[in-house]
């Protein structure tokens, strides 16, 4: 439920009020959010569809890592996981968001390719060469979408309806060996441009009308 403060805020100063998921709008209906993507979508400025299924990256999360909390029945199914589709492409990259996850994880699988992003920039610079991406992070399936790369969110949490506006699917759907098996991935690939092609011009148009106001 939204202070005092948070509401007089929105009733008296917002002039534009966008949210990335359901519940968020839900709980403030009241002052007329705008429903879109998040816009971390929009990250990348140019990307080319994929084609081939060639390269696949597995972004890992620690438990409990910046007051995030990842439980540890869904780190032991993620170490699970990691085996699973390592026996499917011998060519898996592990990839980590912070160095809390890179100690955690070569603990477990020192022979793989593991990638750390220590900034913005090697984000971008590893994700790039990614064909599909697993991701037990909400970012890792938005980065991916931004290059255009078909990912599976591998994590169940409230914070990953922020993921329903992309129809990206979810692990709780659809095992990651059937949605590997089912992937066509220049059709995804496709969509998800197209979609941030739109999206990109909804914000566009709502930027545009909050000038306008001003």
């Amino acid at each position: 439920t939204p202070t005092k403060k948070i509401r007089r805020i929105l009733s008296k100063q917002t002039k534009l009020f966008i949210v990335r998921d359901k519940q968020t709008r839900d709980v403030f209906y009241r002052f007329n959010p705008i429903y879109r993507v998040c816009p971390a979508f929009f990250c990348v400025s140019h990307a080319n569809h994929r084609g081939d299924l060639k390269k696949v990256g597995f972004v890992i999360q620690s438990p409990n890592v910046n007051r995030i909390s990842f439980p540890g029945q869904q780190v032991g199914v993620m170490l699970q996981e990691i085996k699973k589709v390592k026996r499917l492409f011998s060519n898996l990259e592990l990839i980590c968001h912070t160095e809390t996850d890179y100690r955690f994880i070569r603990k477990y699988f020192a022979g793989l390719n593991i990638c750390i992003c220590k900034s913005g920039e090697d984000m971008l610079r590893v994700y790039k060469d990614f064909d599909a991406i697993l991701s037990t992070r909400l970012h890792g399936c938005i980065l991916a979408a931004s290059y255009g790369i078909p990912s599976l969110s591998l994590h169940s949490s409230q914070r990953l309806q922020a993921l329903e506006r992309f129809g990206i699917k979810n692990s709780s759907d659809v095992s990651v060996e059937s949605w590997i098996k089912e992937l066509d991935i220049e059709s995804e690939s496709k969509r998800l441009l197209k979609l941030k092609k739109n999206e990109k011009e909804a914000y566009l148009k709502a930027l545009n009308n909050l000038e306008v106001i001003f």
